[in-house]
């Protein structure tokens, strides 16, 4: 299992921000074969507010659950001493 951090703007979605325009559609593909292998997930992205939650929606809606959401996860926090 490994750890992938993924970009929002213009990486999963092409954006024109804060417009989200669409998904970059082999990238959404690669994430959810990633997540579906067993591979943890976390959207670190520069967006905050109306605009992180309108993005996190936006990949939910495109079948992509995040492990965190601009945060490591506990097993790395615990792996680092933090």
């Amino acid at each position: 299992m490994a750890i992938y951090a993924v970009d929002f703007d213009n990486t999963l979605a092409v954006t024109r921000f804060p417009e989200i325009v669409g998904p970059k559609a082999k990238v959404v593909a690669a994430v959810k074969m990633l997540k579906a292998n067993g591979h943890k997930i976390i959207l670190w992205t520069s967006r905050a507010g109306k605009d992180l939650k309108d993005a996190v929606e936006w990949c939910t809606e495109q079948g992509i659950i995040f492990d965190a959401v601009n945060e490591p996860l506990p097993e790395q926090m615990d792996r680092w001493g933090e």
